[in-house]
C-alpha cells in the first residue's frame, strides 16, 4: 500500500497499467492461468478491468484488512491511498514497487530502459539458485541440516485473530546504510539466526531482544531507536 499522496485518476491508472502490460510477460501483468494451472496466457486488455476505485478509508488499516481481491492481481484506488494485492506466481515484492511507479507517473512504460530492466536475463529459477548459493555454497550446508533435522512444527495452525491489529498505528523511516546493512549480515551469521535481511534490518532497529530463530520480526520495527 502506498500513501497519502495525491494519485491519477481511474482512467489515466488504467491507462499506465495498460501501457505497462503492454510490453509482453516480462513486466508479469496481464497473465491470467490457463484452465490446466501449469502455463499462463498474456492479457494486457485484461489488466484494466483489475483496477478498482473507493472511497478514502478513515485509516489505512481499514484498507489493508479488506477482503482479498480473489484475482491474480487488483490495484485499488482509495482517495490518496493505492493498495496492490498480486500472486506470488505472478511476482514479489519488486512486481509491487514497479507497479507503484507506473501508475504515480515516476517511471514511463515508454521508457526503453525499463523494457530493458524487466527483460534482463537471470531471474527465471536457476538464477535464483546460482545468486542463493552460488555466491555462498555455505548455504547449501544449512539447507541440508534442515532437511536432516527439521524444526518441529504445529500440526493445525493456530485460530487466527479476527483483528490482528490494535492500538494506534504508526510508521517511522530508518535509514541504513551500505556498511550499516554489512554489519547486520555479519552479525546474522555469526549468532546463527535463520532469519532473513529482509526480517534482520528493520528488528535492528528496534528497542526489543533479537528475533527468533528462522522468525520474521518485521513487526520490531514498530520501536525505533533514536
Amino acid at each position: 500500500m502506498l500513501g497519502p499522496i495525491e494519485l491519477p485518476s481511474a482512467e489515466v491508472a488504467r491507462s499506465r497499467l495498460h501501457d505497462f502490460a503492454a510490453l509482453g510477460p516480462a513486466a508479469r501483468l496481464g497473465l491470467e492461468p490457463r484452465s490446466d494451472r501449469s502455463h499462463w496466457t498474456h492479457r494486457a486488455d485484461r489488466v484494466v478491468d483489475a483496477v478498482t476505485v473507493q472511497d478514502e478509508p478513515r485509516s489505512p488499516l481499514d484498507l489493508l484488512n479488506g477482503p482479498p481481491a480473489g484475482a491474480p492481481f487488483r490495484l485499488t484506488l482509495a482517495g490518496r491511498y493505492l493498495r496492490t494485492e498480486h500472486d506470488h506466481g505472478l511476482g514479489e515484492v519488486a512486481l509491487a514497487v514497479m507497479t507503484h511507479l507506473v501508475v504515480t507517473g515516476a517511471v514511463d512504460p515508454a521508457d526503453p530502459d525499463l523494457r530493458r530492466a524487466i527483460s534482463r536475463r537471470g531471474q527465471g529459477l536457476p538464477g535464483a539458485v546460482w545468486r542463493t548459493f552460488g555466491r555462498d555454497p555455505r548455504r547449501m550446508r544449512e539447507v541440508l541440516r534442515q532437511a536432516r533435522d527439521p524444526e518441529p512444527v504445529a500440526d493445525e495452525p493456530g485460530p487466527y485473530p479476527a483483528d490482528p491489529v490494535t492500538g494506534p498505528a504508526a510508521a517511522h523511516l530508518a535509514r541504513i546504510d551500505a556498511d550499516g546493512v554489512a554489519d547486520i549480515r555479519r552479525w546474522r551469521e555469526r549468532s546463527g539466526t535463520g532469519a532473513s535481511l529482509l526480517c534482520a534490518r528493520p528488528a535492528s532497529t528496534s528497542t526489543t531482544r533479537s528475533p527468533p530463530r528462522s522468525t520474521c520480526a518485521a513487526t520490531a520495527a514498530r520501536a525505533h531507536v533514536p
